[in-house]
This record gives structure tokens, C-alpha cells and sequence, in this order.
């Protein structure tokens, strides 16, 4: 009696250390499942709310390289402004002016604000309103006497349709005031009202040149408004 008493106790103890451990592995393999579904649905939830960020950024033109073309001839130059129809601003500068150097990091932060946007293996991020090109003048002598530059840094803006719109010196402290105001005033404008802007500055020109008595620059800028 007292042994079938204590087979029955063994066999019940082993019975339930066997139902003991299988939960208790049970439990912890369903706890680690549950931990690496939410650890996954974490970082799946962190993978899209960093895609919505980085495209949140490169919607805002926060996000990327601004494209500054550089150019090195003539040809190139007329290429470049014949790409589209969007405004155009040159900048020549030379690699041993220190002005040119201030003025280059206020334009590439314009740029960002208003040109395309690439990454490093330029591909396309976003594209502005405004496209941005840089020519140096140690290495293309001859096209910037071709536009009688005779300072730096220096400005040309361009529309397609308008040619050359306009030109000027500009230091670094007055980027600001010349460049940025004059551009986007620009930008406001229609093709209509930046001719005749055009048209009475090239006006201007002329009735300053005859009123300096200097009729050989206004034949010159008589040839470059054909050009044009």
C-alpha cells in the first residue's frame, strides 16, 4: 500500500514539474516573440518616421547640395542658359580673392534657399526657381574680357526669353542688398515687365554715355544689346 501511495506521489510531482517547465518555456519563448514584435514594430515605426522627416527636409530645401555649375567656356556658358526657362545668376570670382571666397558662402546659402538641390553623387533632390552657375576668372581671361569685367566678385542674371538682364560688382556686405533684392524682385516679375525693365536700363546706359560725350561706348553697347 504505502508503495503504490508513494509511486502515485512520484508520478504526480513528475507530472507537474514537466507541466512546469513546459510553461515556463512557453512563457518565455511567447515573451521573446512579443518583445521582438514590438522591438520590429518599433523600428519599423522609426524607419518611417525618419523617411518622413528626410522628405520633410528635402521638400523645405533643408536637405542637400546646392548645384552651382561651373563653367569654362563660352560655348558652355550658352548651353547653360539655353537648358530652360528659369532665371540665371553667374557668379565670376577668382580663386585668390578673398572677397570672391565671403561672397561664394553667401551665395551658396541663397542657392540653397532658391537653386536645386542634389546629393553627392548629383542626383536630384529638389529643383528651385533659380538656377546658379560660377565662371573663375585665372582660367577663362578671355570670356570675362569678353564682358569687360574688370572687378570681382561679379554678377550677370539671365532670363531665356530677356537675354541678360543684369550686371554688376558686388561685395560680400552688400550681397544682401544687391543681389538677393534685385533677384527677387525678379522673380515677382512677368516676361513683360522684365523686358521693359530691361529696356530702360539699356535706356539709362545710353543717355549717360551722351551726356559723358563718350560716343564710342555707345556704339559698343549698341553692338552688345544685338548680341544680347
Amino acid at each position: 500500500m504505502k508503495y503504490l501511495i508513494y509511486t502515485y506521489l512520484v508520478a504526480c510531482l513528475s507530472f507537474h514539474q514537466l507541466g512546469v517547465s513546459a510553461f515556463t518555456v512557453n512563457y518565455s519563448q511567447s515573451k521573446r516573440l512579443t518583445r521582438s514584435s514590438h522591438d520590429h514594430g518599433r523600428m519599423l515605426a522609426m524607419s518611417t518616421t525618419d523617411r518622413q522627416q528626410t522628405d520633410n527636409e528635402v521638400s523645405d530645401g533643408i536637405h542637400g547640395i546646392p548645384k552651382i555649375t561651373s563653367i569654362t567656356s563660352r560655348d558652355e556658358l550658352f548651353e547653360f542658359l539655353a537648358e530652360d526657362e528659369r532665371l540665371i545668376v553667374v557668379k565670376f570670382y577668382a580663386t585668390w580673392c578673398k572677397s570672391c571666397a565671403r561672397f561664394g558662402l553667401k551665395l551658396k546659402k541663397f542657392a540653397k534657399k532658391h537653386g536645386d538641390l542634389v546629393d553627392e553623387h548629383e542626383v536630384e533632390l529638389h529643383k528651385g526657381d533659380i538656377r546658379f552657375a560660377e565662371i573663375e576668372y585665372s582660367k577663362n581671361m578671355r570670356l570675362c574680357k569678353t564682358f569687360g569685367i574688370k572687378k570681382l566678385p561679379f554678377v550677370q542674371i539671365y532670363k531665356a526669353k530677356n537675354g541678360r538682364i543684369d550686371e554688376f560688382v558686388c561685395g560680400p556686405k552688400d550681397f544682401n542688398e544687391k543681389v538677393v533684392k534685385r533677384v527677387e524682385d525678379i522673380l515677382e516679375m512677368s516676361d513683360d515687365e522684365i523686358s521693359f525693365l530691361k529696356d530702360m536700363d539699356n535706356g539709362q546706359i545710353f543717355v549717360n554715355e551722351l551726356a559723358a560725350g563718350n560716343s564710342t561706348s555707345v556704339s559698343a553697347s549698341a553692338s552688345d544689346m544685338k548680341l544680347v
